[in-house]
């Protein structure tokens, strides 16, 4: 009915299209663009502007003015009744990983689930800025996601600020952060249900497809990032300056840089080039020789992802899906939506549709890991428990290890690694916000793929403190994930602990030895 409505007060589509006629179109959502008529049909409007060709569907249209010459500038007035639409407003603000590509697909989605049949999308004032509008034609509602991926840091900001709905990050916020939002309205987003995870990603290091780096290890990349090494020669590469790639200094992928590789106040190498985009950055790098990039395991392309040696005796560790998963790739990190405490209905609905099982797959084909288990190859299992079996024996103080290395091996025997591992918030006993989405996920997974398995949960400490103190805890710990995952219905389980016998990160501080400080699902 809208478009006879256009069509009859600018003639015909036809005629419209055919005498290239310039017009300005005004939108329900209250964007205004300009351009020449490329085509005109019952189901959208092309027009050719400045930056190219762009569709808009008439269901958005609110009125069309036809432009005499590019000079005219009059006002546009509505060409007949203007349809009285409620828009939905979502705001996403923060991660350029997250709101690059894995944010649209996840609002695509969510539109597809709440029966918006028709969708485009209107280009925002800078490259990093989108504005996604979902109509359902029988409805007179339509929903706009407006996502601004401008970096980690603007998330916090424009979540104080009152400017977002939701704050997209790769990191949790900092100390100064979390001050901030407490002090505000926002309030502590690491409680309750304002942290929810959507997800998780690896931070790569890549390199030209032609270098012939094997792998590097934290001492020498912290030397590359930081200009203390300038010659891949200095790191087993070819004669050869470096030139360091990096996320731009917002980014949630340069602070974990910071806290990993770098002092918090450390800085990059002079010359490094920044970079906003990921996709610009990975393609820049397989054009330079001379390159050592940083980005997503999600923005490799055509790039060549290096292992990173993590010391203590642990081989070289790839960006691999699995030990992302299971968060035992030195560099792994989640995927975060944060919310405020008081949240609308849509932004609930949202958030529930996001970290659902169902979401999983638009995870993974964003290129990011899901949340949901799976198992490891039996090459995998074998070879950890092989590593154990050569390993040492006795601690550094001179404690036998051997009695817990022995009930590992033997408790494990043909047993294969599930991706579920329960881990700690930090100086706590309960467990982390992930680790406690994982008593459903591992209900759900013993109920369907892993019918009939028997569930073997083992405890694992940090190397902090007294050994036998640390056996303690861990078995403990165990005995407490046994005890929820059999009130959930799961009853063929069995829990040992082990205590620091097995690492799988070097504890060079707090944040590693809880990597360390972990109850894994083995399964039989």
């Amino acid at each position: 009915m809208f478009a006879l409505v256009l069509s009859t007060a600018l003639a015909s589509h036809a005629a419209l299209a055919q005498t290239r006629s310039t017009v300005r179109v005004e939108t329900i959502t209250g964007q205004t663009w300009e351009g020449e008529v490329v085509s005109d049909t019952p189901k959208e409007l092309v027009l050719r502007g400045s930056g190219g060709q762009f569709p808009i569907p008439h269901a958005a249209i609110k009125s069309i003015t036809k432009l005499e010459d590019r000079g005219a500038r009059t006002a546009a007035k509505p060409i007949g009744q203007a349809i009285k639409t409620k828009v939905n407003l979502l705001r996403l603000h923060g991660s350029n990983v997250i709101g690059s590509q894995l944010a649209p697909d996840l609002v695509s989605a969510f539109g597809k689930q709440k029966k918006y049949t028709t969708s485009h999308e209107e280009p925002g004032t800078s490259p990093n800025e989108r504005l996604i509008v979902l109509n359902a034609p029988e409805s007179t509602e339509s929903l706009r996601a407006e996502i601004f991926a401008h970096g980690s840091a603007t998330a916090f900001l424009d979540m104080i600020g009152g400017t977002t709905d939701i704050g997209m990050s790769s990191r949790q916020p900092t100390p100064g952060e979390l001050e901030a939002l407490r002090g505000s309205v926002i309030g502590d987003v690491t409680q309750g249900a304002s942290e929810n995870i959507i997800g998780l990603d690896g931070i790569a290091f890549i390199v030209n497809p032609n270098n012939p780096i094997k792998s590097l290890s934290f001492e020498q990349l912290h030397d590359l990032l930081t200009g203390a090494k300038k010659n891949w020669s200095m790191v087993g590469g070819p004669n050869m300056p470096v030139t360091i790639y990096s996320p731009d200094l917002k980014s949630g992928t340069y602070e974990l840089l910071k806290q990993k590789l770098m002092a918090p106040d450390g800085r990059l190498a002079p010359g490094a080039k920044l970079f906003e985009s990921n996709e610009d950055l990975a393609d820049a790098i397989a054009s330079d020789a001379s390159a050592l990039g940083i980005t997503s395991i999600a923005f490799v392309r055509n790039a060549k992802p290096l292992p990173i040696d993590g010391g203590c005796g642990i081989p070289p560790v790839e960006p691999d899906a699995f030990v992302v998963k299971t968060e035992e790739y030195p560099l792994s990190r989640r995927l975060y939506f944060y919310t405020g405490g008081q949240r609308s209905e849509l932004t609930d609905q949202f958030i529930a549709f996001a970290t659902a099982a169902s979401a999983s797959p638009i995870v993974e084909t964003a290129g990011f890991v899901g949340l949901e288990p799976t198992l490891s190859t039996q090459a995998f299992s074998e070879a950890r428990l092989s590593r154990l079996a050569t390993g040492l024996t006795m601690t550094p103080g001179g404690r036998d290890m051997r009695p817990e290395r022995d009930l590992e091996l033997q408790t494990l025997k043909d047993a294969r690694r599930l991706s579920i591992t329960f881990r700690f918030a930090v100086g706590q006993t309960s467990v982390d916000s992930r680790s406690a989405m994982e008593f459903d996920r591992l209900a759900r997974w013993s109920q369907s793929a892993g019918a009939g398995r028997q569930i073997i949960l083992v405890g694992f400490s940090s190397t902090d403190g007294d050994y036998a103190g640390n056996v303690s805890l861990s078995r403990r710990r165990a005995a407490e994930i046994e005890a929820g995952v059999k009130r959930l219905g799961v009853a063929n389980t069995k829990s040992i602990g082990v205590g620091p016998i097995d690492q799988v990160v070097c504890e060079a501080d707090a944040a590693s030895a809880n990597l360390n400080r972990r109850v894994e699902v083995w399964v039989k």
